[in-house]
């Protein structure tokens, strides 16, 4: 036994299979065919299944954090989404890449030919702030000091936070 027993927390009978999945410290979020996106306390589901998220249902990715779980569409507005499954407008997405967080704001890249390299609050109720434009921006992530992304042409890029 490498990591210890294994525990099955829901079970479910739908046609697809859930393609990601984020968790914050008391709810599981899980999705399936880009457009469904459905939760569950990690208590366990509730009898009649699992409810699905209204707004905000389509996300491309998920991202966990402690207390709230962030959501990257492809249009519209990226997403916080709290444990009990109310959302926030984080700023608009285009193409949006898989998220990243410090402890004070969440980033992504526009994978457009033009893209960007955003930040809004983690919190959300903020304004998302473009900190760099760049074509075709893919992978992101953040340290300390900067924000970093790599391109379709190769190039890994930096700017500071």
């Amino acid at each position: 036994m490498v990591g210890g027993p294994i525990s099955t927390i829901a079970a479910f009978d739908f046609y697809g299979v859930p393609t990601y999945m984020a968790v914050s410290s008391a709810t599981v979020f899980f999705g399936y065919q880009v457009q469904q996106l459905l939760y569950f306390p990690m208590t366990g589901a509730p009898p009649g299944g699992p409810p699905t998220l209204g707004a905000g249902g389509q996300c491309e990715f998920l991202t966990s954090y402690v207390d709230a779980v962030y959501c990257a569409q492809q249009s519209g507005s990226n997403l916080r989404i709290a444990s009990d499954g109310t959302s926030m407008a984080l700023g608009p997405a285009v193409s949006t890449s898989t998220m990243v967080f410090d402890d004070t704001y969440v980033y992504w890249a526009d994978m457009t030919s033009v893209g960007s390299i955003v930040k809004a609050p983690k919190g959300g109720g903020g304004t998302a702030a473009v900190l760099a434009r760049d074509s075709s921006p893919t992978a992101i992530a953040v340290d300390a000091n900067s924000v970093y992304w790599s391109d379709e042409a190769g190039y890994i890029k930096s700017v500071p936070k």
